[in-house]
């Protein structure tokens, strides 16, 4: 208690500190604590504080986030909120009602740190769980919300923690709030099954109406409540020239088994640029019927075979279709074995960077990077979250540049594993699990939209153990191209480009 009030602010840390090693306080230290939340000046403090109140009793807990919520001065500290969150994460979890209580309060609402980010959070927490207790909370919060700009914020969270869920069979409390807040987004109410906005919806999509984010919204969540009479006017939005609108659809499109959806999109495939090209590979390869009517036009020359990458054909492998596999082994032949380690490959890059004086022209090797590379990795800011980020890799280590490029199978990272999901209507995908609850599972393919699925709806999943990378990674290019290649992606600073 005495070092709870000395002068010196490390002190008084470490006394926060050794509190929650016992996992326990008592009613003099909560009370001192409490008090230190309110007023302490050094930003460690605080931030030791949230980090203790995350190992009490959360009624205890509870008391010092009170505090810590409405030092306005912590809210754009870099750590501070996510810290506070993570001490009121837990009592939410346990004991929503006292989250609540805090909100009984009208005025922590417009605090700077409650309106970014704890109130979305404390949101998405109570519907993320999903258990009807927890949605009545959420109907709670709402009701308490004091003006239409917090409803926003709480409607937003609400939604986006119910991606890829049904909104059927809402506590006729929380049914009532989100009525009486506006009802959300036209998103939202397809979600909740509102037959008006159905109609909305169709002639939001046919029109142009809406802006191109809420036509995105409203594509996105026709692929989570799939409505067969409009699979038709999502195949139209493939004509708009939005290349992100593009990537929505191709998403949502694969939740319906339907065949006109592969023709339109085969049709379409030679016009779509690398990017949309990429994310329509997801799509065709998901479905047999699909992938059949994909490969019959390779085979007929309308699409080039060699054009089409590696781990999409190991994708339209993993379909049971006797059909397909006939079509796929006379275009590609399986190879008889499969080296985890490509040694020749190795050693033939190898030579050619050893052989070449020049460091070569890494504005050249950009454009390869970005055409090959930048779907999946990030490299000086540029590029896709899918795979590993490579700013901080160490590339000048050439031997383990070599063997990622060459054998991706060789070390696949932490993290970075690729799954196999089926769905009991026939879908198979594969990619990245970017996220997961109990409810619905979020997977990241190459080139694509996420992909969000209903854990009731998933047949079966599994790990498969190989990197989505292509082991072909530089196929096609001259000993020119590779040097220049390497040139950029060891450079250690971004290139002047326009």
């Amino acid at each position: 208690l005495k070092a709870l009030d000395h002068a010196n602010p490390w002190v008084r840390i470490w006394a926060v500190r050794l509190i929650g090693d016992e996992n326990r306080a008592t009613n003099q230290e909560v009370a001192k604590m409490v008090a230190l939340a309110t007023s302490d000046s050094h930003i460690e403090v605080p931030q030791q504080l949230a980090s203790t109140a995350a190992r009490l009793a959360p009624d205890n807990a509870m008391r010092i986030v009170a505090k810590l919520l409405i030092r306005d001065e912590d809210a754009s500290d870099d750590y501070m909120p996510m810290m506070v969150w993570w001490a009121m994460e837990k009592a939410c979890g346990e004991r929503p009602e006292l989250a609540l209580d805090l909100f009984r309060d009208s005025s922590l609402f417009d605090r700077p740190m409650v309106q970014e980010p704890i109130l979305g959070f404390v949101m998405k927490r109570f519907a993320s769980d999903g258990r009807r207790e927890y949605l009545k909370a959420c109907a709670r919060l709402l009701a308490l919300a004091p003006n239409r700009a917090s409803s926003r914020i709480l409607i937003s969270a609400f939604e986006e923690a119910y991606r890829g869920r049904s909104m059927m069979g809402l506590p006729e409390e929380l049914i009532a709030e989100l009525a009486k807040s506006g009802g959300g987004s036209l998103a939202m109410r397809l979600r909740q099954g509102d037959a008006k906005a159905l109609k909305e919806a169709a002639s939001a999509l046919k029109g142009n109406s809406i802006s191109e984010e809420d036509r995105r919204r409203v594509i996105e969540a026709l692929g989570e409540v799939p409505q067969d009479e409009l699979i038709n006017t999502l195949l139209a939005q493939l004509d708009r020239e939005n290349e992100a609108t593009l990537m929505v659809a191709l998403a949502a499109l694969q939740s319906y088994d339907d065949s006109n959806i592969g023709s339109a999109v085969v049709a379409k495939y030679p016009e779509f640029s690398d990017k949309i090209m990429t994310a329509s590979q997801t799509l065709l390869a998901s479905r047999d019927s699909w992938s059949i009517q994909w490969v019959e036009a390779i085979a007929n020359g309308a699409i080039a075979a060699d054009q089409i990458p590696a781990h999409a054909v190991a994708n339209m492998r993993r379909h049971e279709n006797v059909q397909l596999k006939q079509l796929l082994a006379d275009l590609w032949p399986e190879p008889t074995s499969l080296k985890r380690v490509d040694e020749d490959e190795i050693d033939r890059l190898n030579g050619i960077l050893s052989a070449t004086a020049s460091g070569g022209d890494p504005y050249s090797g950009r454009e390869t990077y970005l055409g090959r590379c930048s779907a999946c990795h990030s490299l000086h800011s540029e590029g896709g979250e899918l795979g590993p980020e490579l700013t901080g890799y160490q590339r000048q280590d050439l031997d383990s540049l070599l063997l990622a490029i060459a054998s991706p199978n060789a070390e696949i990272r932490e993290g970075f594993e690729n799954y196999t999901v089926r769905t009991i209507d026939g879908q198979t995908i594969t990619g990245f699990l970017a996220d997961q609850d109990d409810n619905v599972i979020v997977l990241r393919p190459i080139g694509g939209q996420k992909i969000v699925l209903n854990r009731a709806e998933i047949k079966d999943m599994e790990s498969a153990n190989v990197s989505l990378m292509p082991s072909n990674l530089l196929a096609g290019l001259d000993d020119t191209g590779i040097v220049d290649f390497f040139a950029y992606l060891r450079s250690t600073q971004p290139l002047n480009v326009k």
